[in-house]
């Protein structure tokens, strides 16, 4: 008997199969809509782009798209864009020493593909006309046909994490901080990207359309915080500037003054080399002491881009 129950029983620790792997692994790096539309933002500008459109229907719930008039998709990588790890931006790990684009490790398209439903339609310059591309949960081409659009890339999905009920429903019941959170991150690449147009559009369930944000493009911080914001916005602002010769600083705060201020710590923006990041202890370090000298009462805004070169990493 003892025997026959040793010979039944199925080993502890098992390899998970690969399908499961991928989606797991997928929900990592798409976390949430601001994430999935971050992703896409990043690789328009990495292609070039100089106009970038984002299109939300019912705050992303239904579909998303985001459109640039990069440099378009060779037919040749219509198959490995959405394929785990296959990337134009490095060959090898020594690479990422000088890397210069905003993603380079090849899972952003791939893990949309697990987590939503995926098309994509593009052209280069040098083609008369766009294709459509339709990709399946594992990032497989299964159609492409021909399709009317102007030099670029447009990457739509619908239907974000549907393929996990549980986190389905949570993303639904949560759409409006989702939507917030995904404003917040538009604007902090929209601020930085000055050579670059940024219009952002919402679609009511009714279909009623808005414009929510837009940048003209070509011009500066400055202009670009003033589109955003407000003109009025930058009244209460002083501009910050310094150099040495591995490094640039310059942006804007809130003035050191009472009324200057804001109540909370919204608005707060830090960019390292255009790429906007997350930095709590340098945030920290700005709060304190600007609210050392207002009595701990008010927040800066405050815009601060560092400029490095590579040679000091």
């Amino acid at each position: 008997d003892n025997t026959s129950k040793k010979q039944r029983a199925a080993p502890s620790i098992q390899a998970i199969d690969k399908a499961s792997v991928h989606k797991i692994c997928s929900a990592q790096v798409i976390v949430d809509l601001a994430t999935s539309v971050k992703e896409l933002v990043e690789n328009s500008i990495d292609a070039g782009a100089t106009h970038i459109e984002i299109k939300l229907v019912n705050y992303g719930i239904d579909s998303v798209e985001v459109t640039d008039n990069g440099s378009g998709i060779e037919p040749e990588d219509y198959q490995t864009i959405t394929l785990r790890h296959y990337t134009s931006k490095l060959a090898n790990f020594k690479d990422l020493e000088s890397v210069t684009s905003y993603g380079f490790r090849g899972e952003a398209l791939s893990s949309l593909c697990s987590v939503a439903e995926v098309t994509v339609t593009t052209r280069t310059k040098d083609q008369n006309s766009g294709t459509l591309l339709t990709y399946d949960k594992k990032g497989i081409l299964l159609k492409q046909s021909q399709a009317a659009c102007r030099p670029g890339t447009t990457v739509a999905f619908k239907n974000l994490f549907k393929p996990f009920p549980v986190r389905h429903q949570e993303f639904i019941r949560g759409i409006k901080k989702d939507f917030a959170k995904l404003q917040d991150v538009i604007q902090a690449y929209a601020i930085i990207q000055s050579d670059k147009r940024f219009v952002v559009f919402h679609q009511d369930k009714k279909g009623a359309r808005r414009r929510i944000l837009h940048t003209p493009g070509n011009t500066d911080m400055r202009t670009n915080i003033a589109s955003i914001f407000g003109a009025r916005f930058l009244q209460n602002m002083d501009p910050i500037q310094g150099s040495n010769p591995d490094c640039v600083i310059e942006g804007w705060v809130s003035r050191v003054e009472h009324g200057a201020g804001q109540s909370s710590s919204q608005n707060q923006y830090l960019y390292f080399n255009k790429r906007p990041v997350d930095m709590p202890k340098i945030v920290r370090l700005i709060n304190g002491m600007y609210r050392k000298n207002l009595s701990g009462k008010m927040y800066p805004a405050f815009f601060h881009y560092h400029r490095y070169s590579f040679r000091i990493y």
